[in-house]
């Protein structure tokens, strides 16, 4: 263990906290290209707990000729309308398709297929993990343990 005067150690403490800022905005980064990747590969790669396509979909998809495309992907547009931005200590990942906002909640005449918050929670450790080293680090590099 590591012994600090009171002065050692508000110098430590001051530099790991100007640190900070740039490496939970790096992390939060990390972290949501990753959930973009996942949400986005999810679109036409059917889930476990996804309700099979009803024979109509099956039917409209060949007739308007997307039929060789995987569950909800048609023209791509939705895939390509999942985007992130990270602001500090804040990381959002939206799409701003009506589709995929249907899709996500489910409605009475279509079963839900989340895809954003599927991503989310399916990758609860990766993110703890990336966001966790955004701290520990500091933790190590300034001894404050």
């Amino acid at each position: 263990m590591k012994y600090f005067t009171l002065s050692q150690f508000v110098t430590a403490l001051d530099a790991a906290a100007l640190e900070m800022p740039r490496r939970i905005m790096s992390s939060l980064t990390l972290a949501a290209k990753y959930i973009q990747k996942e949400a986005k590969g999810y679109i036409g790669n059917p889930q476990e707990d996804w309700p099979e396509l009803a024979a109509s979909t099956l039917d409209l998809k060949s007739r308007l000729g997307y039929g060789g495309k995987g569950i909800l992907d048609r023209t791509g547009k939705m895939r390509q309308s999942i985007t992130y931005k990270v602001f500090p200590y804040m990381a959002i990942i939206e799409s701003f398709n009506p589709a995929l906002f249907w899709h996500e909640t489910g409605t009475m005449y279509m079963p839900k297929r989340p895809v954003l918050s599927r991503a989310v929670f399916k990758s609860e450790k990766v993110l703890i993990g990336l966001l966790g080293k955004s701290v520990f680090p500091l933790i190590t590099k300034y001894h404050l343990r």
